[in-house]
């Protein structure tokens, strides 16, 4: 997929996970935002990071949120800052 679409997807999430225009679906929002996120839309994961801190359209996992809020770090740092680090010894920053 690219970029374009990635990004296309991750905002399509958002208007329906907020019911924005069109009648609000949480569940089908997170599914999309997912595969936004695998793709490596980091945008995506701080949505993600949101609902599994909310329980909102999936079920609530802090563990989960801390790790979506951090995802953007690691693309982050392995695409445009290499010395950038999310401050973890995470294999995805030790590259």
């Amino acid at each position: 997929m690219e970029q374009g679409n990635v990004d296309a997807t991750n905002n399509y999430a958002y208007l329906l996970y907020y019911g924005l225009g069109i009648s609000p679906d949480q569940v089908r929002g997170v599914s999309l935002w997912k595969q936004a996120a695998a793709l490596g839309q980091p945008e995506a994961h701080f949505h993600l990071g949101d609902a599994a801190l909310t329980g909102v359209g999936t079920r609530a996992d802090t563990a989960e949120a801390v790790g979506r809020y951090r995802a953007p770090l690691h693309l982050l740092s392995s695409r445009t800052i290499p010395s950038m680090a999310c401050g973890q010894r995470c294999k995805e920053c030790a590259s």
